[in-house]
């Protein structure tokens, strides 16, 4: 299936908040196995959108998980805040289980580590 751009839909004059509604895009896009491509439009609101999308990806959590993390969500806090805080305390808990890194990561990771502990590392 082709892939799809959405945006700030409802977050103009409607008053809606784009935090919730880009996860929630992403709950739908996921769900029917599609790509979304994301257009944010400078909204300073998703600032933190980048460390949200990984915060989600390195818990692990599934569509479910992430319907559920944002249940009962506080606007005055922010979405993506709560949305971190809820993985931190899941993840502590058990609940959810953190995905492995990836084999290049731990590449890149091991070869960070020689390189620092070689002196090769900048100054």
């Amino acid at each position: 299936r082709p892939p799809f751009a959405t945006g700030n839909w409802g977050c103009g004059i409607l008053g809606g908040d784009p935090q919730l509604k880009v996860l929630i895009q992403w709950l739908a896009a996921s769900a029917s196995d599609r790509e979304m491509h994301y257009c944010p439009f400078e909204d300073e609101r998703l600032v933190e959108l980048p460390e949200a999308i990984q915060a989600v990806w390195d818990s692990g959590a599934t569509c479910k998980d992430l319907y559920k993390l944002l249940y009962g969500h506080k606007k005055k806090r922010g979405v993506f805040k709560g949305l971190l805080k809820n993985i931190e305390a899941l993840t502590a808990a058990g609940v959810l289980v953190p995905r492995p890194p990836e084999p290049e990561e731990e590449a890149e990771a091991a070869f960070a580590e020689a390189d620092g502990a070689e002196g090769g590392g900048e100054a």
